[in-house]
């Protein structure tokens, strides 16, 4: 049984990315330079989570923060 959720919860999670991967947000996207002659684009985190809440509005998250040496922190 508890097998079968796992399959079940890891076959959503790639339904879901499956479907997020197919949005064009490439008018979203900022910019920042990095060095001399380099820009950097990227999708900032709440433009990303608006477009998951807006097709999958029961979505959450949890943050897990790590030390500097790696290890998870409680």
């Amino acid at each position: 049984m508890a097998m079968e959720k796992k399959e079940e919860s890891v076959s959503k999670a790639m339904e879901v990315a499956k479907s997020l991967r197919t949005i064009n947000l490439n008018d979203k996207l900022d910019t920042k330079p990095v060095g001399k002659n380099r820009v950097l684009r990227y999708l900032p985190w709440s433009v990303a989570w608006d477009e998951v809440l807006k097709r999958y509005p029961e979505s959450t998250y949890s943050v897990i923060t790590f030390d500097e040496n790696g290890h998870r922190m409680e």
